[in-house]
């Protein structure tokens, strides 16, 4: 198989990858419609939407077309909300800068998401933190 049929093949796959997470993230946002679980929501919708697709669902990473970390269990996530915040809005590696396509509110969200959801942090971020580190 020629190197273009092989891109064409990954691309169709990330795109499926993608839409099946989207999916599955509005499913998960219908089934807590309750106002205090509002903001985590949102951050596990966002998280389906913009990192699920690499670093999976779980947060339990994966190996393929690149190397994708582990989010859950992470030591370095769970110790500092900088470093996630970094790693969204600047990329690192393979992983593509968000700090275009998502505001602070949404970062912070999909921080509180990460930190708390998949790792053990009580902490929880404001929009101003991702602003000042941008």
């Amino acid at each position: 198989m020629s190197n273009p049929k092989k891109r064409a093949i990954l691309s169709l796959l990330l795109l499926t990858a993608a839409v099946l997470t989207v999916g599955l993230s509005l499913s998960f946002a219908q089934e807590n419609g309750d106002d205090a679980d509002e903001a985590a929501s949102e951050g596990a919708v966002l998280y389906q939407s913009f990192c699920a697709a690499c670093h999976m669902t779980d947060g339990s990473g994966a190996e393929g077309a690149g190397t994708y970390p582990n989010l859950a269990d992470n030591n370095a996530v769970e110790a500092s909300a900088d470093f996630v915040i970094t790693r969204i809005l600047d990329g690192y590696g393979a992983m593509p800068p968000f700090a275009g396509s998502l505001d602070d509110a949404e970062v912070a969200a999909i921080v509180n998401h990460v930190r708390g959801t998949l790792n053990d942090s009580d902490e929880t971020i404001e929009a101003d933190l991702p602003e000042s580190l941008r």
